[in-house]
């Protein structure tokens, strides 16, 4: 993709189009932080001439795929986790802790109240949300290493 980590793989050779789509697409990047300054009227012009040169960029690697002068680069997989026995009653109870925090925060956000308070309950929920993520990370491992669940 433009501007980010390299997709494909050219044998023969990086063609003349796709360097040029990449110069125009860090061109428009540019353009488009830019445009922010200017009103939402330009980010909306910028924006679109970026989802532009993306297409384009889809389009031209596409192909260059079917002529077999890009090759994709293979990326790791992430594993799934699955439960043959059903998803446990902790992990269960870990999703539905995850929507009342996020919930909660919501809450803090939109609610009339001082912003000293509302700032405090939102970043209490933000460190909530990440004990969440750990306690997820770490039972997740303890099923697989237990035998309850496995890697896919």
């Amino acid at each position: 993709m433009p501007g980010g980590r390299k997709t494909h793989d050219f044998p023969k050779g990086t063609p003349l189009p796709i360097v040029l789509i990449n110069i125009v697409a860090v061109i428009v990047g540019v353009l488009w932080l830019v445009s922010f300054s200017r009103g939402w009227m330009s980010a909306v012009a910028a924006s679109a001439a970026w989802i532009c040169v993306l297409l384009i960029w889809h389009k031209l690697i596409q192909f260059y795929e079917h002529r077999g002068l890009a090759v994709p680069i293979p990326r790791p997989q992430i594993k799934r986790i699955t439960f043959p026995a059903g998803t446990p009653a902790p992990l269960l109870a870990l999703r539905y802790a995850f929507f009342i925090v996020v919930f909660v925060m919501l809450g803090f956000g939109l609610a009339p109240m001082p912003w000293d308070r509302a700032r405090f309950g939102i970043v209490g929920c933000v460190f909530g949300l990440l004990l969440l993520a750990i306690l997820k990370v770490a039972l997740e491992f303890h099923y697989v290493q237990t035998g309850r669940a496995s890697e896919e």
